[in-house]
């Protein structure tokens, strides 16, 4: 009898975890032709299939960062900085179901990454804060485990695998130089 009970109680389960599976989808379908329209310059549209998604229940900290893309051409700044701030707390908050955050946002350049970066930066440097020795190593010692992700530390070799000659965006630069307006604080060295 127990065992015919468990069985039972596996299947309901089962049944139970389907409709998930099945709003994630069309969440996830949402937040992608939120994408579609964001890149093609229907900012309207994509604002309004992403705050769908955002409605319906979406914690995919990815639909919150390109809403907020959206509100800045839109010229609404300050709600932009408010999908910024939600996204970050939710890309570090939510470390079950990690998304690929940074793949995602490999097209978005310029001042308006660097305002987001901005946002995503504070919120590691807090969960990492927050982590105390669970992240590992010391101050300068390889990148900073934050979840599934990390705050790597610059060095020349890490900067150079991506701006290099073969990029299509290339622009020579010196290393140490950038280094200086790029910051990059390691929050293992934080209050010391």
């Amino acid at each position: 009898m127990p065992r015919s009970m468990l069985v039972l109680l596996a299947g309901l389960v089962c049944l139970c975890a389907l409709p998930l599976r099945a709003q994630d989808a069309i969440l996830g379908q949402m937040y992608g032709n939120g994408v579609h329209a964001y890149f093609s310059g229907d900012y309207v549209q994509a604002h309004e299939l992403l705050t769908s998604a955002i409605n319906a229940g979406s914690h995919d900290p990815r639909c919150y960062y390109y809403r907020g893309l959206a509100y800045l051409k839109l010229g609404r700044p300050q709600e932009a900085e408010g999908d910024f701030q939600q996204g970050a707390k939710l890309e570090t908050g939510n470390l079950s179901r990690p998304y690929n955050v940074a793949k995602a946002l490999e097209r978005i350049q310029g001042p308006s990454r660097i305002k987001m970066e901005q946002y995503r930066v504070k919120a590691r440097m807090a969960a990492a804060a927050e982590g105390g020795d669970a992240m590992g190593g010391k101050a300068d010692e390889g990148p900073v485990k934050v979840g599934a992700g990390e705050i790597q530390l610059p060095t020349a070799d890490t900067c150079t695998k991506c701006h290099n000659k073969e990029s299509p965006s290339f622009k020579a630069f010196n290393f140490d130089e950038y280094k200086k307006k790029i910051a990059h604080p390691d929050p293992r060295k934080a209050g010391k």
